[in-house]
């Protein structure tokens, strides 16, 4: 993990109260802390950026001013690591901030009580609106459950997730945010699974995955490190390494404590290894490695002088009008550098470019986004401008298309691909959910045409009209390919408790074929039964609340009758369950109950109850059995907060909480502005850079050797003054808007 220690701003009147004690800022090496960040389900959360941020406090602990005093991002286990931190940690605040997550803010000696210092434990809840389920199983050729597979869940270029399937080979990631994913599912001596899916809101999706042996290969266990160093001998912590091999990239990791990376488990061959470091030149080498062998590479990397290029991005609509605030985010080698937004000319310039290929992407609210590359050569200046087109804004483009897809008996069929096309090109491609539909949105007036496929049966295309803002429920039947008469199948299934015998009406049975529901039913009588089932293996799961969940597997000839009895065994009771928690919610500026406060009381990754406070601001949460909770509260115009605690058996507990209101939208935006020379681009240390709002000074940083002055705890939306100063040089003065709480980069030329 990337560790940056800096001190920034904070009000003048405290920069001056805090220099009158300059003990209270000590820091040692000693002083530290590190752990793990997770979620609801004890699942690590991989880049979630975290603040050290010191607080001053008023006597009714109203936030008067901050000075962040250290900041990380957690790793793809979660991990997290603070050195060096001040020797007084009680007004040392923790937040922290990932796109899927409430933010979380909590005093670090609040966090601290109950664990060690270097095996912290934190955990996040995420978005209320993040409520997807993504359910897999992994098995092998036998249909034979696999376990300790290591599934992990993507979002584009970004791991999300990860996690190993449990000794049933399932894997359940919960509190899933909408979109398109990817999962890689693998395991030693197995190959390796990629697929690709859209995760509608809130919808459970179920994946079977079958995994292939693979001949284990004894020459596999090879062994490549590399340490990076500059000219100096120094290690180049930051630097990215990537390892491919026939031209596919394998892994990627960062150098990180001045500590060497190595790749392992390399079987005989040569290897390409890409080095990348901002602001030095990359370096490319080949690693040719035999039967287990271990190498050591030592890579020096030179200063790239070839980084004062400037590009300057002129954005502007149909009409050749400028677009300010458009939002330019520049690549490299696959890593997202930053982006700015445009001024009012429609402008953005970046600066100190290295040669090399550069991608960029263009997005305003209303227009179409684009993407494109530029090619910068050594210290060349390039102007390039962009057209983006409006988005259709037609009056007419709010309908909506459902397409359900059922089988031959009424049945829902689940992970159909349903393909919509529209003059021709095709514009959407989604997956039936678990009822077998799927919809699709903003649909202008017209004539659309879909395209339905499904392993096992006939794709079929049609044509739908749409009128305007027009809402249409279109259900298609999709016949089977199987035409012979071995598909007659019958599957007579009871289900039974262990103990008692007694039939488990409710029970709920999911039949699988390749990884996808085929058939689900709910015992009724006892009994459930599946029909017209064709030759071939099948897999089968019954899952009822307070049982334990059974899989089984069972081979069909043609035309089979089976019939059988499945007994399901009861989970353990707790005869420790009769615990009491009592919150008291307060107001912290006033000390005064609040009312409307949504509390919400987890276990572990589950939801056990939600309550809101009554008029004292009480809320009592009954029948607790002994173990690990967690509580969130949320009010609008307060800051959310989480807390955990421990319940020992039959124990009644009282908690009293104080929430801090909040008058923006968000105050974690950060600005990061770099003072060179206009003339010779050299860095200027000491520059004064002053931010202001309404006439009031906000922060005041001073820039560093390497000319970086910054900013944090700025609020969005919000437009800052901004003005720069520096002996021997004339002042500039502008404004910088932010529109979301983000990091904005900019470099700043003074002239003498």
């Amino acid at each position: 993990m990337k560790k940056v220690l800096f001190s920034i701003f904070v009000f003048v009147f405290t920069f001056l109260m805090f220099s009158c004690s300059e003990s209270t800022n000590q820091t040692t090496e000693e002083n530290s802390i590190s752990g793990v960040l997770v979620d609801e389900q004890d699942i690590p959360i991989p880049n979630a950026i975290m603040y050290l941020v010191k607080v001053s406090d008023g006597k009714t602990k109203t936030l008067v001013s901050e000075e962040v005093v250290a900041v990380d991002t957690t790793d793809e286990d979660g991990n997290f690591d603070f050195k060096n931190l001040p020797q007084t940690l009680g007004s040392i605040k923790v937040r922290i901030i990932h796109q899927d997550f409430k933010i979380f803010e909590d005093y670090l000696l609040s966090l601290l009580e109950k664990q060690h210092r270097n095996k912290m434990r934190v955990k996040m809840f995420h978005n209320d609106d993040c409520c997807g389920k993504i359910i897999i199983r992994t098995i092998d050729q036998d249909s034979a459950v696999v376990g300790n597979v290591e599934v992990r869940l993507n979002r584009g270029r970004d791991i999300i997730r990860k996690i190993k399937t449990n000794d049933n080979g399932l894997a359940v990631f919960e509190n899933v945010c909408s979109g398109s994913y990817w999962v890689r599912i693998a395991k030693e001596g197995y190959q390796v699974i990629e697929r690709e899916f859209n995760l509608g809101n809130c919808d459970t999706l179920e994946f079977t995955f079958v995994l292939n042996r693979r001949e284990v290969d004894t020459c596999c266990r090879g062994v490549i490190g590399i340490e990076v160093k500059n000219q100096n001998g120094e290690i180049l912590n930051g630097s990215i390494v990537k390892l491919r091999k026939n031209g596919e990239l394998l892994t990627t990791l960062t150098i990180r404590e001045n500590q060497p990376v190595f790749f392992r488990e390399l079987c005989p061959g040569t290897y390409s290894l890409l080095i990348l470091r901002e602001g030095y030149k990359a370096v490319e080498r080949n690693v040719t490695i035999e039967c287990n062998d271990s190498t050591f590479v030592s890579v020096q990397m030179e200063v790239d002088t070839c980084c004062n290029s400037v590009l300057r991005v002129v954005v502007k609509n149909g009409d050749g009008q400028p677009i300010p605030q458009a939002k330019v985010t520049i690549w490299k080698s696959g890593t997202k550098l930053g982006y700015y937004l445009t001024n009012d000319d429609g402008v953005v310039v970046f600066r100190e470019l290295c040669n090399g290929k550069y991608g960029f992407d263009i997005q305003k609210e209303g227009y179409k986004s684009i993407e494109f590359n530029v090619e910068i050569g050594c210290n060349e200046e390039k102007e390039i401008t962009k057209v983006l087109q409006r988005a259709e804004s037609d009056s007419c483009c709010n309908g909506a298309i459902k397409i359900v897809v059922n089988n031959g008996e009424g049945q829902p069929i689940s992970q159909a691909e349903v393909n919509l096309w529209k003059d021709n090109q095709k514009i959407a491609t989604s997956s039936t959910n678990n009822d077998g539909f799927v919809i699709f949105n903003k649909l202008c007036q017209g004539k659309y045409v879909f395209e339905v496929k499904k392993e096992g049966f006939k794709a079929i295309e049609f044509a739908v009209e749409l009128g305007c803002n027009e809402e249409k429920v279109v259900t298609k039947v999709l016949q089977r390919n199987e035409t012979d008469s071995c598909c007659k199948g019958v599957l007579i299934l009871k289900v039974k408790d262990r103990t008692t015998e007694e039939n488990v009406n409710g029970a709920r049975v999911k039949m699988w074929k390749n990884g996808q529901v085929i058939k689900d039913g709910t015992v009724s009588e006892g009994r459930v039964v599946f029909t017209n089932i064709c030759p071939g293996q099948y897999g089968f799961s019954i899952l009822k609340d307070t049982y334990k969940s059974l899989e089984f597997s069972l081979t069909f000839e043609c035309n089979d009758t089976l019939e059988l009895t499945k007994l399901l065994e009861k989970e353990n009771q707790d005869t420790c369950c009769k615990g009491r928690v009592v919150l008291f919610v307060k107001d912290s500026s006033n000390n005064n109950p609040l009312s409307g406060v949504e509390v919400r009381l987890y276990q572990g990754s589950q939801k056990k109850a939600v309550q809101t406070t009554n008029e004292n601001g009480r809320v009592v949460f009954e029948n607790l059995c002994r173990g690990n909770y967690q509580i969130s509260m949320t009010k609008s115009g307060y800051q959310g907060m989480e807390f955990n605690f421990e319940l020992d058996c039959n124990q009644t507990r009282e908690f009293e909480k104080y929430l801090v209101r909040k008058s923006d939208t968000c105050c974690t935006a950060r600005l990061k502005l770099r003072i060179v020379d206009d003339s010779t681009g050299a860095y200027i240390q000491g520059a004064r850079v002053l931010v202001r709002y309404n006439g009031s000074n906000i922060a005041d940083p001073v820039s560093n050797a390497e000319g970086w002055a910054v900013a944090d705890g700025l609020c969005a939306p919000r437009t800052y003054s901004i003005r720069v100063s520096a002996e021997g040089y004339q002042v500039r003065e502008f404004t910088i808007t932010f529109q979301e709480c983000n990091t904005i980069m900019e470099t700043v030329r003074l002239r003498r």
